[in-house]
């Protein structure tokens, strides 16, 4: 006889319900291991590609190892949570199952699989290294940044690396700091157990490496998950970051300012362009001013401008701002308006695009400011930024673009080399990317140029060959015929003169 507290049960069924598919294909997925021994039982749920087990104190008289339907069992433990269930055999093949409901005893018998069936579960190794809860935290908030197209799958996961956790979508890149005991780095497909907050007290983790696949291992309360990492190469993020050095402009949102932005910011004026919003940073203190055309509307911040440049404005869609807030990320740098930004704070850092295209004097005449001609940087227009990234193969090496590329970028036109990188681009000065005051995504576009004057080149240098070998052929047929036809005229001539 085993007995449980009933809560206990449901929690747990609640926690493998992230894990066992709802209409399993094969059976047994559908079905849970209860294990029970020496005062503790294990309850057990797998798809395949992750491993999820709950470990509670019991009542133990007898050691039991069942496979139990899952959702008729979930089902069945419904209600108040406040009693004991009890579990005991009811034959080879069944196990009843009863608890108090109202003063009447309420019980059922279910039908299990044998045990044969259950599919082998990776074993946890022995030697777990120690992790934080905060790790688990900063994958859940890395998660949302990751790419929603599975056509692009090596970025729909997160990146784990000794010092931090990194998501991006390529037209945002999110980098979180925390310690991450592993040698090498590993990708995480997306999961509800890590995105859910299953996972929330500290624990341990390890890495162990198969034939076919690399598996993580992890400890956190009552639960060990294990899942299978996803295979591929992670572009090179660091290449993307800025150089905060370079950042002309910063604006340092007080905590309590950047809350309340929170509030306001989603419903300040809607611009004409995705959900633009320019942000001012100068002499001037920091304002935000709608990007909608002949608007006068201004949002005053208590935010301080500390960079070098005497103003500067970016547009962007805000969504991006919120978000880094959402992080706490509340200083933020710019150069101009057609570098990238980057939000900075103790969690980590972000980086996004703006809305690319020529800073309007209509901003600055809001404001009252005059901008000598020379000021004035025109740069590319791009109403819509549409990242490029190839299609990821876990068997074939991808060629992974080297940044986020606009909607006027052809598709796969990079290889991005796969390296250590240059640093962290962190807000206090230290970071590296890229190099110089040249944007890196006009590289890029002056580098698509040049590939595609090359490929037109070199194709009507092909087509000229082509037409040069046709021309030579059609000559080289004119003369055979011309040889026919002056020996068939000779031959006539002789036939006629009787030699």
């Amino acid at each position: 006889m085993i007995r449980i507290l009933k809560s206990k049960l449901q929690d747990a069924l609640k926690g493998l319900a992230k894990v066992v598919p709802p209409r399993a294909s094969i059976p047994v997925l559908g079905h849970v291991r209860l294990k029970a021994a020496d005062g503790n039982i294990s309850i057990a749920g797998s798809n395949l590609e992750e491993w999820l087990t709950c470990e509670m104190d019991a009542e133990t008289e007898n050691s039991a190892d069942w496979l139990l339907e899952f959702a008729k069992l979930k089902d069945f433990l419904k209600g108040d949570g406040k009693v004991f269930v009890g579990m005991e055999a009811a034959g080879d093949r069944a196990v009843k199952i009863s608890f108090d409901a109202g003063g009447h005893m309420v019980e059922r018998i279910f039908e299990t699989l044998p045990i044969d069936d259950w599919p082998m579960i990776p074993v946890q190794p022995k030697d777990m290294k120690p992790v934080s809860a905060m790790m688990f935290e900063n994958i859940r908030l890395a998660l949302p940044s990751a790419s929603k197209d599975n056509t692009r799958r090596i970025l729909t996961g997160v990146f784990l690396e000794q010092e931090s956790v990194v998501a991006t979508d390529g037209k945002q890149i999110v980098k979180l700091f925390c310690d991450i005991p592993i040698q090498e780095p590993v990708m995480l497909p997306k999961t509800k157990v890590l995105g859910d907050g299953l996972l929330k007290l500290d624990g341990g983790m390890a890495v162990s490496k198969g034939e076919y696949s690399t598996v993580i291992h992890i400890a956190s309360g009552p639960w060990l998950y294990s899942l299978k990492c996803m295979e591929g190469t992670y572009p090179n993020y660091r290449h993307i970051i800025p150089d905060a050095k370079l950042m002309k402009s910063w604006a340092e949102f007080p905590a309590a300012e950047a809350q309340a932005l929170m509030k306001s910011l989603p419903v300040f004026e809607k611009g004409d362009s995705l959900d633009g919003i320019a942000l001012y940073a100068g002499k001037q203190g920091v304002k935000f001013l709608s990007t909608k055309k002949d608007s006068s509307a201004m949002l005053d911040t208590s935010a301080t401008s500390t960079g070098s440049k005497e103003h500067g404005i970016a547009i962007f869609d805000r969504k991006y701002l919120l978000k880094s807030f959402s992080l706490g990320l509340t200083r933020i740098g710019f150069d101009w308006g057609h570098s990238p930004l980057i939000a900075t704070g103790n969690r980590g850092l972000m980086v996004w695009m703006p809305i690319r295209g020529m800073i309007p004097d209509e901003y600055f005449k809001r404001l009252g400011i005059e901008i000598k001609p020379e000021q004035e940087k025109k740069v590319m227009t791009t109403k819509t930024e549409t990242p490029v990234t190839p299609q990821n193969n876990a068997a074939v090496k991808p060629e992974m673009p080297k940044a986020p590329m606009t909607a006027q970028t052809p598709k796969d036109s990079f290889k991005v080399v796969h390296g250590p990188g240059n640093g962290n681009g962190n807000g206090n000065g230290n970071g590296n990317g890229t190099n110089g005051t040249t944007d890196p995504f006009e590289d890029l576009q002056k580098a698509v140029t040049e590939l595609r004057n090359q490929a037109k080149a070199l194709t009507d240098g092909i087509n000229g060959l082509q037409r040069k070998i046709t021309d030579a052929q059609r000559a080289v047929k004119q003369r055979e015929k011309d040889f026919r036809s002056t020996r068939e005229i000779l031959d006539k001539l002789k036939n006629a003169s009787g030699f």
